[in-house]
């Protein structure tokens, strides 16, 4: 199926994304929130274009049928290049029973390796997690969702980002496993591109990055943002009424 160009969307006129975004054509401008099942996802402001969408069926202890899920990756894009990202995947119904999620799966695993972790949730059962964490190379060697984004970019001839730094959400309880991903790119924010080839290697590895302020200071600014935004995410994952306006990250763009 030929991918929806970014020629024409940007020709179409701006507005929010009603239904569920899975059933939106690709190319689709999206502001504001969107949802996928039961859950509300919130949008930065920006040039948002949904890039790939999929449905898909999950499973449980591997051989067990499981509810289906469904993913989305958006790009905001600014110029013919890749400001932000935004990537999520969740099931867009509940597991039913008592056979639940915990044990299959861990998005909330505890990580010594990155910049953040914070675990946010009330117990093993039902955990929240927030995690601020560089990619790089960025999307390389995707599938599913992800490859179906990264052949948006190559048909729209957009370079794919190098590097990008991220602030994950993730929700697990018995019922729901729910991941939510918004990437910045640093050298559209002023920042001087990463020399690495390798995840580890990194200038934005937390090892290294203490000896660069400037992107240090960036990774702080990203952390704080993630713990002002976590209380209206998790209401969102949980269909609740947003308790507080979506907070709006930080680096706004000047492009």
């Amino acid at each position: 199926m030929k991918r929806f160009l970014l020629w024409a969307a940007l020709l179409a006129p701006c507005s929010a994304v009603a239904a569920d975004l899975q059933t939106q054509l690709i190319g689709a401008r999206v502001t504001g929130e969107f949802t996928l099942g039961p859950s509300i996802f919130y949008v930065p402001e920006g040039q948002w274009l949904l890039a790939a969408r999929q449905t898909w069926t999950g499973n449980l202890q591997y051989v067990l049928q499981g509810p289906k899920f469904a993913g989305v990756v958006l790009f905001d894009v600014r110029e013919q290049q890749v400001a932000r990202a935004l990537w999520v995947r969740t099931n867009i119904e509940p597991v039913l029973g008592t056979r639940g999620w915990v044990k299959e799966e861990d998005p909330c695993k505890v990580r010594e390796d990155i910049y953040l972790h914070r675990e946010l949730g009330a117990n093993y059962q039902n955990q929240y997690c927030i995690q601020v964490n560089h990619r790089l190379p960025f999307f390389a060697g995707g599938t599913g969702v992800v490859r179906d984004a990264q052949g948006w970019l190559v048909d729209n001839k957009l370079p794919l980002p190098r590097a990008m730094v991220g602030v994950h959400f993730a929700r697990i309880d018995r019922a729901y496993n729910t991941q939510l991903h918004y990437y910045f790119n640093p050298e559209l924010d002023g920042l001087a591109p990463s020399a690495a080839a390798k995840w580890n290697a990194s200038e934005w590895h937390r090892d290294r990055v203490g000896k660069d302020p400037a992107r240090a200071a960036y990774l702080e600014a990203l952390a704080k943002w993630a713990g002002d935004a976590a209380s209206p995410v998790y209401a969102g994952f949980t269909d609740a009424k947003l308790k507080a306006a979506f907070p709006q990250p930080p680096f706004p763009a000047k492009r």
